[in-house]
């Protein structure tokens, strides 16, 4: 899961650079760095979820458990 945004990434990125080098129309490179934002916005999220995960494995989290009323939070 952390290669497709990735992989998503480096190619909008190549080819927005290919795209520039041949004067292609700024609304085409445009939607192609859009791309590259989303994307790197996705891994940013899967890494930030990745460190949590760590963190809980590692013990540097506490976790503190109570009931609560699902009913109540409907």
């Amino acid at each position: 899961e952390l290669k497709d945004p990735l992989v998503a990434l480096q190619l909008a990125l190549r080819l927005s650079l290919e795209m520039a080098a041949d004067d292609a129309p700024a609304s085409e490179i445009i939607e192609y760095l859009e791309i590259s934002r989303r994307q790197s916005e996705r891994l940013g999220s899967l890494m930030e979820n990745l460190l949590d995960l760590s963190r809980i494995a590692g013990g540097r989290v506490r976790i503190d458990r109570e009931a609560v009323d699902l009913a109540a939070l409907a």
